[in-house]
């Protein structure tokens, strides 16, 4: 997601799975926010995160 030139952060969730067997093939989430001016990222857990699909899209 790409906000207004003049907020100038760009937001990228991440989901997928941890390969490793004592995560047992979990699912996880990772919101990586962007700063594209000092171009450096910030990555935290997001988990809790829900997206629920739009009526229109349902059918």
């Amino acid at each position: 997601m790409v906000f207004d030139d003049s907020v100038g952060m760009t937001a990228l969730l991440v989901t997928g799975r941890h390969p490793q067997p004592h995560m047992k093939n979990r699912s996880a989430s990772v919101l990586c926010l962007f700063d594209r001016e000092k171009r450096q990222a910030t990555v935290t857990p997001a988990d809790q995160l829900r997206w629920a699909m739009p009526a229109s899209a349902k059918k």
